[in-house]
């Protein structure tokens, strides 16, 4: 997975993983002193970075996080925070929207850049062949960060979130509430092809919202771009970026 960290894209693949891991030790170990001095084992925090990055596209509650880690529960917040202000963590906040009752307000975990999380655990191409799920969340969390930095980067007044039910029957990846009160809902295939059947998370919201649903996208890694069904269409990746 390749980082688009600027002076990281388009690095040579044998040196990309190493050099990535090396941008994380550098972080944890020398940009917590310019907000705090209350770090006293940057080690400690490495291995929180390293926990969390192994559950990016997914609601992984804290305390699995903390347990990973090796930390107390106190220590943990503190580290999560200081990452969030170092702007290495940036998860997606549980949306929420009147017409839908019993959603969940847990964030999806997501990196600044998932190619961070795969390097710091050596999954490379070969290795997350044999790891769809892990690759299916990756693939999430770049279509997720894809997408926000391009709002962000044309001014967008977008406000993000995930929809998830409180069951886990209702999932959309990412949903975008714009300032008219419009809506725009996305979500990440990983899959050569995708069809109507894939679509139905996206089928579902647009039935609840009505007017207010403007378009769904099912955003894959292939080449085509095309209508699956009314205001619902397929986008590569490379469309929108």
């Amino acid at each position: 997975m390749e980082s688009g960290l600027p002076g990281y894209l388009g690095m040579d693949r044998s040196d990309h993983h190493e050099a990535l891991r090396a941008y994380l030790d550098l972080a944890v170990a020398r940009d917590p002193a310019e907000i705090t001095s209350t770090v006293r084992n940057t080690g400690k925090l490495r291995d929180y970075l390293r926990a969390y990055g192994a559950v990016v596209g997914t609601t992984a509650d804290h305390a699995t996080i903390h347990h990973a880690a090796g930390v107390a529960k106190a220590t943990g917040e503190a580290y999560y925070d200081l990452l969030s202000r170092l702007g290495l963590i940036e998860e997606l906040p549980g949306w929420s929207h009147n017409r839908l009752k019993r959603l969940t307000r847990r964030p999806k975990r997501h990196l600044v850049d998932p190619a961070l999380a795969a390097a710091d655990h050596h999954e490379t191409a070969e290795v997350l062949r044999g790891r769809r799920t892990r690759l299916g969340e990756l693939f999430e969390s770049v279509v997720v960060g894809q997408i926000r930095a391009a709002a962000d980067a044309f001014g967008l007044s977008w406000r993000f979130g995930h929809l998830r039910s409180a069951g886990g029957d209702h999932e959309i990846d990412l949903v975008a509430d714009l300032p008219d009160g419009g809506v725009l809902a996305f979500e990440a295939k990983l899959a050569e092809s995708v069809g109507r059947a894939d679509a139905r998370q996206l089928s579902a919201l647009r039935d609840r919202l009505g007017d207010d649903f403007r378009a769904g996208l099912m955003v894959h890694p292939g080449t085509a771009a095309f209508r699956i069904d009314d205001r619902i269409a397929a986008v590569p990746l490379g469309v929108l970026v």
